[in-house]
């Protein structure tokens, strides 16, 4: 067996079935197919704070990518988020939003809380956000209306957004996020709080979209969704990155899976279902390196250099 068939059979996708590959592998002939140049290059770029700050961040996201940044809460990934969306400053390193012919691409944002204004209605505060995306208003009706039934909204455009469950308020949110028809999707843990059926709703759509040439960027801790979904993932704790590679060398050396290697990574937060099951069976270490979190992020070495890897 090669070492990529030995890596999807330690994270349970020995079969191919909604793997990585498989998911790398349509990309690359919807591609070739639509010949779409959209790219984001981040590469070497430090951000943070006075007192926290991430350093070397790299990673190359093209039209069609579905990348998941996982992490625990307080790790630093919306401080990766507010530095793509120029936000948050950058110290070094680039950002760079290309479309393939000199332009940059347009960005839709959800946060992970709703930020849509409750006292307006749906239909209200969609024309309000698409004027400030430069939405003409010759496309905005029938731009509304596509969207709207996409989402399944349609019939609640003179609803007032504080009259909205909490599952049709994200619907709502993600119509304002795409109102514009923008290039990159960054969506900040848009799951927190909602049902079952409403997560596997939304991800149909972030296929959906991928599927169209959209580049799609999540912020999460549902491991196992972004392990089914994503072509693209990294891991940020405490200022510290773990790509693609990293983390198959550290499953591939003492054969372990994704999850192992998170529960030895946050082994110190870390809350277990089943403590007592871990008490009689000592956790395996499967990193050599020191626990995250242990180590203040100025003290992380400066050589360490850990890219945000790409599945292939």
């Amino acid at each position: 067996m090669c070492k990529e068939n030995a890596l999807l059979s330690l994270l349970g996708r020995g079969d191919g079935t909604n793997s990585f590959i498989v998911n790398t592998s349509f990309k690359k002939k919807f591609l070739a197919e639509k010949n779409m140049p959209s790219k984001l290059v981040v590469e070497e770029v430090t951000t943070g704070y006075t007192h926290f700050k991430i350093q070397r961040i790299s990673f190359t996201l093209e039209a069609g990518d579905i990348y998941g940044l996982l992490g625990r809460s307080g790790s630093g990934k919306s401080t990766i988020i507010k530095a793509l969306l120029g936000i948050l400053s950058t110290q070094n390193g680039r950002i760079n939003f290309s479309n393939g012919n000199g332009g940059g691409l347009t960005v839709g944002y959800s946060p992970q809380y709703n930020a849509l204004y409750p006292f307006l209605t749906l239909e209200e505060n969609l024309h309000t956000f698409a004027k400030l995306h430069g939405v003409r208003n010759n496309d905005l009706h029938d731009r509304s209306k596509k969207l709207l039934t996409r989402l399944g909204l349609a019939g609640h455009e003179q609803k007032r957004i504080q009259k909205f469950s909490g599952g049709m308020g994200k619907r709502a949110d993600l119509a304002v996020t795409l109102i514009h028809d923008p290039d990159v999707i960054v969506l900040d843990e848009p799951f927190t709080g909602l049902d079952v059926s409403l997560q596997q709703f939304i991800w149909k759509l972030l296929r959906e979209l991928a599927a169209e040439g959209k580049i799609i960027i999540i912020t999460s801790h549902l491991l196992e969704d972004l392990q089914k979904n994503c072509t693209d993932y990294g891991l940020v704790e405490n200022g510290w990155y773990y790509g693609d590679e990293e983390i198959r060398k550290a499953i591939n050396r003492n054969q372990g899976t994704l999850q192992t290697f998170l529960e030895g990574l946050f082994a110190r937060d870390f809350k277990l279902e089943k403590e007592n099951q871990q008490e009689q069976k000592p956790q395996t270490n499967i990193s050599a390196k020191p626990a995250r979190g242990t180590m203040p992020p100025e003290d992380v070495p400066k050589k360490r250099t850990v890219l945000v890897g790409r599945k292939r």
